[in-house]
């Protein structure tokens, strides 16, 4: 019923930034974030330099992304 949403600028300006990633189709997200080429097409390959990133993910995700 209630939404809040933040802007990209405010996210990059945060002091700690968790990500949580828990559906197999997220797998494509893993990939570009940390692989793909940085650009304002894809906001979260923008955030691979903030100084206290982290990427939660179950194993079965984890496992997804390997060799797929």
């Amino acid at each position: 019923k209630r939404c809040v949403t933040v802007g990209f600028k405010d996210i990059q300006r945060a002091e700690v930034i968790r990500l949580g990633v828990f559906r197999p189709w997220h797998k494509s997200v893993i990939r570009t974030a940390a692989y793909g080429e940085k650009g304002t097409w894809f906001p979260v390959t923008l955030l691979r330099d903030h100084k206290d990133i982290n990427i939660k993910l179950p194993e079965y995700v984890a496992n997804l992304t390997k060799g797929d």
